[in-house]
Order: C-alpha cells, then structure tokens, then sequence
C-alpha cells in the first residue's frame, strides 16, 4: 500500500489501520492481521469497532510545496504525486489551471522541487459521538 496514505485513522496494538464506515465502524487492513477478516465484496481485512472503543484516531494529511508554491498532496501512483494549489504563482511553477483558482500538477516523487509535509490531527473518534 502507498506511503502516502491519508484519510481517518486509528491506532491499535501500535499499528496504524484506515478507519471505514462500513456495516458500522470497522478498521481496515490491506493485509491479513490477527482478528480481522474478509467481508464479502470488500476489499482488505476488517475488524468491527465496538461502540464503546476509545481507540486513538486521526487525520492524515500530506502538503507541502513545489518550487515555493504551497501545495495538496495525493498519491498518483508510480512514484509520483498529484499537487494541487489555489496559489496564483502555480503557473509560473508550471502547474495547469483548472477552473477559476485551482493548479495542478503531476510530480515525481524524487524531484527535488517537491517538499512533502505530513500532518497527524488527533480527532473525535466518529462512533463515540
């Protein structure tokens, strides 16, 4: 699974596993892991969250810059990265306009350009609200 991942998380036994809202709240794995199992027509290896579990939850989120531009990551696949930017200066780093205020641009992951920042908020877990 890419390194980049982002989304909701949480912590248990000191792994972190993608935190999923389906048939319930359940944790999510991409490979076999003791005490979670296949669903049917789902992808990955779950593991139900029981209503009353404070696990440790969190947001992953990758910015960052390119070329002093700041910027949203996602993972592109292959080594690379797609950036987006709301900063005018984007076109001058030779990002594409998409509508009104939007940049984007493909990246490789190695070019030295590229400042990858990953953010960890600590949040409410969403079952216990």
């Amino acid at each position: 699974m890419d390194d980049l991942k982002s989304g909701l998380f949480a912590l248990l036994d000191g792994a972190e596993y993608e935190v999923v809202s389906t048939f319930g709240w359940s944790l999510r794995s991409w490979t076999p892991v003791p005490g979670f199992t296949k669903r049917a027509g789902k992808t990955g290896y779950f593991r139900a969250i029981d209503r009353q579990e404070g696990l440790p939850v969190f947001r992953i989120a990758h910015g960052g810059t390119y070329s002093g531009v700041p910027i949203q990551i996602a993972s592109s696949g292959d080594g690379r990265v797609v950036a987006a930017s709301h900063d005018p200066g984007a076109g001058d780093a030779g990002f594409t306009q998409h509508g009104r205020s939007e940049w984007y641009k493909t990246i490789d992951r190695s070019d030295p350009k590229l400042r990858i920042e990953t953010t960890r908020t600590p949040v409410r877990a969403p079952w216990l609200a």
